[in-house]
């Protein structure tokens, strides 16, 4: 993700001399470099190899640089580019003023990089003036990729695309295609904000992946451009719009009407799987669909086995929150019968008498058409576990090639997909006796997601209770909660994925955002069905002793209910949010800031002053106030970039950010703290060199715990064998770690720099990987294709036992080593080790501490 326009200008700041690597020019002559820097500082995804190729594939859109926002990339280049790469400045404030840039000319700017290092400040009209170049416009995008916090532009911008201006009859063809995608204003020719974010949200599945801003892109053109050769467009997929695109989409609009139920004695309905993963299911029902089959799996997939569809669990929940009757259909393939209606029925979710079910017989994905007898087996299965009888799904000519006699003397009814014909009308030939469901349309669509149209007759689903008929609208405000109230739930809901307005008015789309950001912080545990109860309130409540409320947790939100929950959104404003888990990490922290309250998960204003407080020496210049902002945010990160923390600071702490404070309250306290999953499995790999037969899952026990001090006996170790770890276990774990050029005390009292000395030793055995905490089996591997010279015969498999260790030692018999063919190194080891680098090159001490030299010579005769 892309920081923050602050985030951007305090990398710049903080990383110009040490961002060597990844093909940044880490030289004094900046001049040239300016779309490195800005790959870099504003962490884009994805870059080009001059400022001009990304200037060329990002597309200026506007050329008032006056109106351009916070956030906007600026592009320059020569006349006809003729001898220049062209240049590129993040404007850090709007306007044009002041923008972030690496160019020999900033003078009159502000050179803020230290000895010599041309990075700092500059505005459009003083470079351009200093340049001589050309200003070419302003983007929000960079090679498709825009700043987290970007403005919006000033007034007189223009969408500009191309040199072809939209005409009037061009954009009411963009706003009908908006409608698709909820917008519901007039169709009057004239494009706003509300008709391109409509329009961004139609073209979601035609590879549209930006945000719903309303301010169009190179991505939404190009996204438009996708879905107009659906419509017939031939042109390049370039995000220039054209006449040739406006009339793609007019054609693409009319090939795909919008979402009309069949005005009949009918029942409409609609059936989903994976396609439909971003359906808003409430959209659905309010277009008069009154049924809803989703997708609980099936057998036909490349793995032939049995599976569940990855939204299956999902779609059923939002379905049935909506207000639909809910059915499930399996999709038949590889499996057997009994096979599949075994898993069928033991992965069923939220089943409720009166759901229908549904066997999908096709042959999708090239696997085997279920025969007749099969497809009445699995029906049978299920009607002996339920008592409820499956319908069969097919196509018409599938139906019309063969006989069912076995299947329909189950008294399945019969789901029948025939396109191009009116809805009610399928051919089912003399196959099968009638029909109830008519899958009559692929083309229908909510919102911009393509959807698979049905009606079913009046008796289909039997007794079973069917939402009613018609439209059914968006419910209104909840009763009791102002609008103003509705607005601050809202706000939280958007904390849980809920994109809609903030209008205060709250419907099932809220209030599951509500429930969904609850869940997350483990404050509710009942169904995200968008249907708010006494646990729902209560939750809020919890989470509004967040923010000060001390009231009870009744369920009964009231004025300080709300002040709570305004006053832990100020906290997390940004995009902070504290899980219950890392907030007891800084009441912890807090702790050391003279905190005395409880460690519950739940911040307040002291629990904050604490670690402010703590944050006060060296990292936090602002008030001990207990109201955290974005500047006691940066400073956590810059707490724990000392102590293993490698994100930006960029005010937005995560899992990374809160792992190292753990780190620091652990290194800091004086005794060996908690041990991490990563450091765990190391400690485990370890102890697999001392006979330890366990799992490795990164949770030590006694015999992981013997394991490693078995090993540890080659390391100074020379306390018992217990399994139980001590002083002198760490202590021998810091004196492996010198060898990886650890110079910290050898006091048992690991911490990131012991860990970091362990890996670097694992490194001259062979590791190529990073150093990080979490070895991998290269490691081992390359010890045990060296043991092998000593009569090893086990696998290469990056596990190192006794075996691979005694092979090892055997092999270092020709170079002087006299111990024990143990299984467990020691100085003896590794001293005939450097031994046997000599004939590789070695030229150091024969002192038992080998180093890189050593394992460099090792590498030399190891094959």
């Amino acid at each position: 993700m892309t920081r923050t326009v602050a985030g951007a200008e305090q990398w710049a700041r903080q990383h110009v001399v040490d961002a060597g690597g990844a093909g940044f020019y880490n030289g004094y002559n900046w001049n040239g470099m300016c779309q490195a820097l800005m790959f870099r500082a504003c962490a884009l995804g994805d870059s080009r190899s001059t400022a001009y190729q990304a200037f060329i594939d990002s597309g200026a859109e506007y050329a008032d640089y006056s109106a351009a926002p916070r956030g906007a990339f600026h592009w320059w280049a020569n006349h006809g580019n003729g001898g220049h790469p062209g240049h590129v400045a993040l404007d850090l404030d709007g306007g044009g003023t002041r923008c972030l840039m690496a160019s020999s000319l900033l003078s009159g700017g502000q050179d803020f990089a230290p000895g010599g290092y041309c990075i700092g400040t500059q505005s459009v009209a003083r470079y351009t003036a200093l340049s001589g170049l050309i200003y070419k416009g302003w983007t929000l995008d960079n090679v498709g990729y825009r700043m987290a916090d970007v403005g919006a532009p000033g007034p007189g911008t223009t969408p500009g695309p191309s040199e072809y201006v939209l005409t009037a009859d061009d954009q009411r063809v963009l706003q009908r295609l908006a409608l698709r995608g909820g917008y519901g204003g007039p169709v009057d020719g004239v494009m706003g904000v509300l008709s391109w974010k409509g329009v961004q949200t139609a073209v979601r599945d035609f590879g549209y992946t930006g945000p719903i801003d309303g301010i169009p892109g190179t991505r939404t053109y190009t996204a438009i451009q996708t879905l107009a050769r659906d419509g017939g467009y031939e042109g390049p997929l370039d995000g220039v719009l054209g006449p040739n695109t406006i009339r793609g989409v007019a054609a693409w609009l009319d090939a795909h009407p919008p979402v009309t139920p069949p005005a009949n004695d009918y029942v409409p309905g609609i059936d989903v799987g994976t396609s439909q993963a971003n359906l808003d299911f409430l959209a659905a029902r309010a277009a008069g669909f009154r049924f809803c089959v989703v997708k609980s799996g099936g057998s036909n997939d490349g793995t032939r086995q049995p599976y569940t569809s990855p939204y299956y669990t999902r779609q059923v929940d939002a379905a049935r929150a909506a207000g639909f009757l809910v059915g499930h259909y399996w999709m038949t393939g590889w499996g057997t019968a009994a096979g599949d209606s075994a898993y069928f029925l033991a992965n069923l979710h939220d089943y409720r008498p009166g759901d229908p079910l549904m066997v999908d017989v096709e042959g999708i994905d090239g696997s085997p058409v279920w025969s007749d007898a099969q497809t009445a087996a699995f029906i049978n299965a299920v009607k002996a576990a339920l008592g409820v009888t499956p319908f069969l799904y097919t196509y018409s000519a599938l139906l019309r090639s063969r006989t069912w006699p076995l299947t329909q003397a189950t008294g399945a009814k019969l789901w029948i997909a025939h396109y191009d014909v009116p809805p009610g009308s399928p051919n089912i030939g003399t196959a099968y006796p009638t029909w109830a469901i008519h899958q009559f349309s692929a083309s229908g669509s909510v919102k911009g997601v393509a959807i698979d149209m049905n009606v079913a007759k009046p008796d289909a689903f039997g007794s079973a209770t069917l939402p009613p008929p018609g439209a059914n609208p968006v419910p209104g405000p909840t009763p009791g909660i102002p609008l103003a109230d509705g607005v601050t739930l809202q706000r939280v809901a958007e904390l849980g994925g809920y994109v809609g307005p903030v209008d205060g008015v709250l419907g099932s789309n809220s209030w599951k955002g509500v429930q969904t950001h609850l869940t997350r912080l483990g404050l509710y545990s009942g169904p995200v069905d968008g249907v708010p109860g006494t646990n729902t309130y209560k939750g809020l409540q919890l989470l509004a002793q967040r923010g000060g409320y001390t009231g009870p947790v009744d369920g009964v939100l009231g004025p300080n209910s709300y002040a709570g929950l305004r006053a832990y959104l100020d906290q997390v404003a940004g995009g902070v949010t504290i899980a219950t888990a890392d907030a007891k990490t800084l009441q912890q922290l807090a702790q050391r800031g003279g905190y005395t309250g409880p460690v519950d998960g739940v911040l307040g204003v002291l629990s904050w002053k604490g670690v402010q407080t703590v944050l006060s020496r060296g990292y936090y210049t602002g008030p001990i106030d207990g109201v955290p902002g974005p500047n006691t945010y940066k400073s956590l990160q810059l707490l724990a970039a000392d102590y293993g923390y490698t994100g930006p600071i960029d005010g937005v702490p995560g899992p990374n950010t809160y792992a190292a404070i753990r780190t620091y309250l652990s290194v800091t306290s004086g005794v060996p703290g908690p041990i991490s999953i990563a450091d765990g499995t190391t400690l485990q790999r370890i102890a697999v060199g001392g006979g330890y037969p366990g799992p490795l899952d990164g949770v030590p026990g006694a015999q992981s715990w013997k394991g490693v001090q078995t090993v540890l006996r080659g390391y100074g170790y020379a306390g018992p064998i217990d399994g139980a770890p001590g002083t002198n276990t760490y202590k021998a774990l810091q004196t492996l770690a010198t060898a990886g050029g650890y110079t910290g005390p050898v006091d048992g009292v690991m911490g990131v720099q012991s860990w970091k000395g362990v890996q670097t030793v694992m490194r001259r055995f062979g590791y190529t990987g990073p150093i990080d905490g979490v070895p991998g089996g290269q490691t081992y591997a390359a010890m045990q294709r060296m043991a092998k010279l000593g009569g090893y015969a086990g696998p290469a498999d990056g596990v190192l036992g006794a075996y691979s260790w005694s092979g090892l030692q055997t092999c270092l018999r020709g170079w002087g080593y006299s111990g024990l063919i143990d299984g467990a190194p020691g100085s003896g080891t590794y001293t005939a080790l450097q031994r046997m680098a000599q004939g590789g090159g070695y030229t150091g001490p024969l002192d038992g501490v080998p180093g890189p030299n050593t394992y460099r010579a090792l590498a030399n005769l190891v094959p």
